[in-house]
């Protein structure tokens, strides 16, 4: 969903205008880059006016070496920037991040969440779901990163496509998929259980479920 440059400015200063026209009571999501956040805090008030509910933001990384080796053309601050306007707007957000390619490091994942943790993303409860921490880039066919791997000898036939240059970012990411498998029916369970709160209007429950929730996110 782009914001910048004066035709898609133009777009959606159009499609604010007739959502508004029609008082249409919709609720929707858009796929976003951080660099069409930031600057662009006037049309993401328009948009949340007429039900703009989510953002889906395409942060990948933290880290400037990771950013320039997937070829985002964005700085890591942007990308800070653009989640701090989102939090202070009150949109919902899902950052979607690619923490690991195969010349990931150690530091370069430390790194990554120090930077997550500095972000308290549970400001005004925006963030929507707790953040996807291994995720892979996956090498395509096609792809730059395909050719790099195939010429660097990183190539392997497992679902990414490639191996780690360091094996404790091997091990790490394994580690990491094993928690991933432990923790969506911790997470399904309270969340069905705060959906009954909601029904039933248990307040003291709703609290109690917002401290289990805040530690899961940690």
């Amino acid at each position: 969903f782009a914001l910048n440059g004066a035709n898609n400015r133009k777009w959606v200063e159009t499609f604010y205008a007739l959502l508004k026209k029609a008082n249409f009571k919709i609720h929707f999501d858009v796929d976003m880059r951080a660099n069409e956040v930031v600057g662009n805090e006037d049309l993401l008030l328009k948009l949340r006016e007429v039900g703009l509910e989510t953002i889906l933001i395409g942060v990948e990384n933290f880290s400037q070496k990771e950013l320039n080796f997937l070829e985002k053309s964005i700085s890591w601050e942007s990308n800070v920037q653009a989640i701090k306007i989102i939090q202070k707007l009150g949109i919902k957000y899902v950052p979607g991040i690619l923490l690991f390619n195969p010349l990931t490091t150690l530091d370069d994942i430390l790194f990554n969440l120090r930077t997550i943790k500095s972000l308290d993303l549970r400001t005004n409860n925006t963030v929507v779901k707790p953040i996807t921490a291994y995720g892979a880039i996956i090498s395509s066919p096609g792809l730059t990163i395909h050719k790099f791997i195939k010429d660097n000898g990183y190539y392997k036939g497992n679902e990414r496509g490639y191996v780690f240059a360091n094996k404790d970012v091997e091990l790490c990411f394994e580690i990491l998929q094993h928690w991933n498998q432990m923790m969506p029916p911790e997470i399904l369970k309270y969340r069905t259980l705060d959906i009954a709160a909601d029904e039933f209007g248990l307040i003291d429950l709703k609290n109690e479920l917002k401290e289990i929730y805040s530690r899961i996110y940690e």
